[in-house]
């Protein structure tokens, strides 16, 4: 701990936690003005006899502040900010969280600006290289994909969607940032240069350029793109269908999840009976036949968006909330939970604060939980009298239109019959700070009624140059920041619906509770009705020709919302929101929403937990947020093991114990391996159950493996569960398929053929031989001892900055690596895993949890964090709350003064 951190000892935080309610406040009013100081004066002159909260830490001269404010960073190092106007307020949340984690938020501007490699041109001997490899592969694609149509980037058209309101929120964030900066640069008030800064952002801090509005909307902006269901779906559908065939293509991507599981069943259309027409099946034989002609256009723009891909922006579709109303509590409050999962990252994803305007002075806000360092307000949280937070509802809001060149003019594409011009923007890469390197500049092309063409997409193809454009709703923005920063001010659940459904293009599952009991869900959105939409499939490239353009949006009327439902809570877990999808044809229903929701095992899970009791605890809501039972086993494994019942004489050596171990698996999925966070010895019960956990996941990998791998390899395409966050959903729904022998399957028996050897394989075959390889590979890896074999020697986690395909070195952006953590694919408590052969380190997992029991001014909160506050590894508050997450646990987060004085280690007071 630095030495100029000085906790506040124990006897005056028991002094302090008497001094409650109005006399508080009214002392603190009372006390003058302090002298300024910046860490050389004696602190002891710095508070006046009269202040009843003690010795100040640290005091910072803050311009532009309207009075004063107390800051008490509690000893989970958590900031809680009360202020007198919410402009202050805002202001000194957006000091803290630079303070906390300025690294990662350059990082995010610099990603959402398309300004990366001007600073990592910086990097000594190699920067002009990685400078170039870094305007190709990640600014020069983001700046494409936010060009809309009109030609503004889309950070400008969020800015100019901010009411006055917004705007004078988000400036006074971006002004507290600045005088973060400003402290930095003359090194005072105990401002650190974030690692990070030190190596990926190779610059001085004095040419760090100051924050702007512009650069919280660029950060929002990634988020947006990050929380629709990714565009790389689309083309891989489109590669896929091509290179497959209609009938591989139809049973592997299937559309049906693997539980009926529904958010809003009675907002929905009935689904009919499953079943394929002729119709849908020579509809596929066409689009595969029109695909494999444009092949090349497709695989070019599917890397373009892949490239995008880093742990600050990787699209996806995970996450859970549920709201349980009061008269399912047993406190008779509302309770809300919730736990977005991304991507790895360290520092974690979001940040916690706590801002108050209104007990110390005559602001509005009140709030506590968690939010992007780099924007004002929290994502999920409360404020006293409403909790909520997000999932992303999945809606297809985009597509990839293929547009074919005119032959005789390069820069038009035909469209209804004749021929339109593109539009071309003009875009400058800096590739350093200094000007040591030259800079770039490159084209951007906008098909004015659709949007901008991928980078690398236009690829003469079999009939011709063809380009893959791409449309979203987010052009023009909306004004998803008026929203969010308006529902802070909710004062129930139905005014937090009100708010919410202005959030019209982020595409989010909004869940909340209130105070009252009352509890709520919205995922209004703006959804495109596109012509022909159910002979055009919306969930394939379109063609850029005419035929399916956006000609309306999906009635308000007819979209989710819930108040109050009946059964007492309602629960979110990307899962299919009105059961369209159960018959496995989206296009069969009045409206079309998505092709694929999540495969469904979380929220089928969180239902049954939630249907098991009449009355909920906070306790009860913590072991559901914390389950890693395997609903996606207890479907699975019966089929089989009874495939092994047919063929027992087949199994050799460690097979055998292994069936039996997997008969008597509980379905619970511990990593029964003591880490440094978690090194208490695991009960045999744990390890037993470990161990069916590690013999489950590698002999599915291996036999989703050998009745897909040749398929697909054969023509060239890997398996879309080896490698990615969201685990084998479309390996796992094929084979559920096909143990069922259901009739809507068109390849059928045949996958189970290996059509490299000369035998013709069955069913029987592949799993027996998977479970084979599972255990010889279980026993090169693990040893031959299968009492070894726990699931946390192989279920790893690593939290880390990284882009597709590029490690980090630790020492210039650190990494929590090789924790083992429970769970596993499709866990509540997710854990999927990356691979399909040998890889079975974890790919996403809770960002963080968070519970709220509302209850007015008793309203209680508690969290949990991936590793820390702070992003700097010499911080007694880096990883630093692991412990708990690793756990299960969970640390407070406090709401009341008497409480956050109780638990207060550092005081730092800004004045103007």
């Amino acid at each position: 701990m630095d030495a100029t951190f000085k906790r506040t000892g124990p006897l005056m935080r028991a002094l302090f936690g008497r001094w409650i309610g109005a006399a508080l406040v009214l002392a603190l009013l009372a006390a003058g003005p302090t002298a300024c100081t910046h860490g050389d004066e004696d602190e002891d002159d710095a508070s006046t006899s009269d202040d009843p909260y003690g010795e100040i830490d640290l005091q910072v001269a803050a311009p532009g502040l309207d009075g004063k404010v107390e800051v008490f960073v509690d000893e989970w190092g958590i900031p809680h900010i009360f202020a007198t106007t919410d402009h202050d307020g805002f202001y000194v949340q957006g000091y803290m969280a630079a303070r906390d984690r300025f690294g990662e938020m350059e990082l995010a501007r610099r990603i959402g600006t398309g300004t990366l490699a001007e600073v990592v041109g910086n990097v000594p001997g190699v920067g002009s290289l990685l400078a170039g490899v870094v305007v190709n592969l990640v600014d020069n694609n983001f700046r494409n994909l936010f060009t809309l149509r009109d030609g503004r980037q889309l950070p400008d058209a969020i800015v100019e969607t901010m009411n006055d309101e917004s705007v004078a929120d988000v400036q006074a964030y971006a002004d507290g940032i600045n005088a973060f900066l400003s402290d930095l640069v003359l090194g005072i008030n105990e401002a650190e240069k974030p690692t990070v800064i030190n190596g990926i952002i190779n610059v001085p801090v004095e040419q760090i350029r100051e924050w702007t509005i512009r650069d919280t909307a660029a950060v929002m902006a990634v988020n947006m793109w990050s929380a629709i269901n990714p565009i790389s779906r689309e083309l891989e559908y489109g590669e896929a269908l091509a290179l497959l065939g209609p009938e591989k293509f139809y049973d592997f991507y299937r559309a049906q999840p693997a539980t009926d599981a529904v958010i809003t069943p009675d907002l929905g259309a009935k689904s009919r009976p499953m079943g394929v027409s002729d119709e849908v099946m020579e509809h596929l034989r066409e689009k595969s036949e029109e695909f494999r002609r444009v092949l090349p256009s497709l695989q070019a723009a599917r890397d373009a968006i892949r490239a995008m891909n880093s742990t600050l922006a990787t699209p996806g579709d995970h996450s859970n909330n549920w709201a349980i109303s009061g008269s399912r509590t047993a406190s008779g409050h509302g309770i809300y939970a919730s736990d977005p999962h991304l991507s790895m990252l360290n520092p974690p994803f979001f940040w916690l604060s706590h801002v108050d305007s209104k007990l110390m002075g005559d602001g509005n806000m009140s709030f506590a939980g968690y939010g992007l360092p780099a924007a004002p307000g929290i994502q999920f949280g409360h404020n006293g009298r409403v909790a909520w937070g997000a999932t992303n509802a999945g809606y297809d809001a985009y597509d990839a239109y293929v547009e074919q060149v005119d032959p005789l003019n390069p820069d038009r594409v035909f469209f209804e019959g004749g021929t339109v011009t593109m539009d071309t923007y003009v875009q400058h890469y800096e590739t350093s700070t200094d000007g040591s390197n030259a800079p770039v500049e490159k084209e951007i092309a906008v098909v004015p009624h659709h949007g901008p063409i991928l980078d690398g997409s236009c690829v003469n193809n079999a009939d011709g140059a063809s380009c893959i454009s791409l449309k979203w709703h987010i052009d023009p923005p909306g004004d998803e920041v008026n929203a969010i920063l308006g529902a802070h001010l909710a004062d129930n659940a139905e005014e937090a619906l009100e708010a919410f459904s202005g959030y019209r293009r982020g595409l989010y599952s909004w869940a909340f509770a209130d105070v009252d009991g009352g509890i709520g869900y919205t995922s209004a959105g703006e959804i495109p009705i596109r012509d022909d939409w159910q002979t055009y499939n919306p969930w394939l490239p379109l063609p850029g020709t005419g035929e399916a353009e956006w000609i309306d949006w999906v009635p308000d009327a007819v979209q989710s919302r819930l108040l109050n439902p009946a059964k007492g809570y309602l629960s979110t877990a990307n899962n299919d929101i009105f059961g369209t999808i159960q018959d496995n044809d989206p296009t069969d229903d009045p409206y079309y929403w998505y092709y694929r929701a999540d495969i469904g095992y979380r929220a089928k899970r969180i239902e049954n937990l939630l249907e098991e009791k009449d009355s909920y605890t906070v306790e009860d809501v913590k072991r559901i947020q914390t389950d890693v039972d395997s609903q996606w086993a207890r479907d699975l494994l019966p089929s089989m093991l009874a495939v092994i019942d047919d063929n027992e004489g087949l199994l050799t050596g460690n097979m055998a114990p292994a069936v039996e171990r997997l008969r008597h698996w509980g379905f619970d999925q511990p990593a029964a391996t003591p880490d440094r966070f978690r090194p208490q010895v695991p009960t045999q019960e744990a390890i037993d159950e470990s161990i069916a956990t590690t013999l489950f996941h590698v002999w599915f990998a291996r036999l989703a493996y050998r009745t897909f791998h040749d398929d697909f390899d054969a023509v060239g395409l890997d398996l879309p569960g080896d490698g990615t966050e969201s685990g084998p959903q479309n390996e796992t729904r094929a084979l559920l398929n096909l143990f069922s022998n259901d009739p809507d399957t068109m390849y059928g028996e045949a996958w189970f053929d290996d059509v490299t050897t000369a035998k013709v394989e069955t069913r029987d075959d592949m799993v027996v031989g998977a479970l084979a390889d599972a255990v010889a590979f279980l026993e090169s890896e693990l040893g031959p001892d299968m009492s070894e074999w726990t699931w946390g020697r192989l279920h790893l986690a690593t939290y880390a900055v990284a882009f597709e395909g590029i490690s980090i070195p630790g020492f210039i952006a650190p990494a929590i690596a090789d924790v083992p953590m429970d769970g596993g694919n499709f866990t509540v408590a997710v854990a999927n895993t990356y691979g399909l052969y040998d890889e079975f380190e974890v790919s996403h997992g809770p960002a963080c949890r968070i519970i709220v029991q509302l209850d007015g001014d008793d309203t209680e909160a508690w969290v949990a964090t991936p590793g820390g506050q702070v992003e700097r590894p010499d911080s007694p508050y880096y990883e630093h709350l692991m412990d708990e997450y690793q756990s299960g646990e969970y640390v407070p987060l406090l709401f009341k003064l008497d409480d956050i004085l109780e638990a207060t280690e550092q005081r730092i007071q800004f004045t103007p």
